[in-house]
């Protein structure tokens, strides 16, 4: 007995759906990749105008004052002191400059080559973090109080 079978054709797709589909996914896949990359960050420095500036600067030596008559009166104590200098300075150079010192490590200032908030943050470090405060507080209020008059 013979038995003749005949070979069907190959079942055959339409192109035209495959080609949409594929056009669909690479031009979902480069919209994604154009929402996904990284911008650069830009670190901008905002001058202030000298008025601006002399108005700040009056302003943070008020508060540095009020902080070195608190410390006089020992309403504060040395460390808390050392924590609020520290903030008031970061706070300054922020403001006159515009950028976040004040979430910066003392690594990451040394890196601004900004060297007398530098000197500051160093001095600031030991007493504010340490045991057993110590560091004199009536130095370190005066020495932040020529930096800010000195800034320009």
């Amino acid at each position: 007995m013979q038995v003749q079978t005949e070979l069907r054709p190959a079942f055959h797709y339409s192109a035209v759906p495959i080609i949409i589909c594929s056009v669909l996914f690479v031009c979902g896949l480069v919209a994604l990749l154009l929402l996904l990359r990284k911008k650069p960050i830009k670190q901008v420095v905002n001058i202030p105008k000298k008025k601006e500036l002399s108005e700040l600067k009056k302003e943070y030596l008020g508060r540095i004052g009020a902080l070195k008559s608190d410390v006089a009166s020992q309403k504060i104590t040395s460390r808390r002191a050392f924590q609020v200098l520290s903030k008031l300075i970061r706070n300054f150079i922020f403001e006159a400059t515009n950028v976040k010192v004040q979430n910066y490590t003392l690594q990451q200032i040394e890196t601004l080559k900004m060297p007398s908030l530098t000197e500051l943050i160093r001095e600031y470090y030991n007493p504010e973090f340490a045991a057993k405060s110590g560091g004199d507080i009536m130095k370190s209020i005066e020495k932040t109080e020529g930096v800010i008059n000195k800034w320009t």
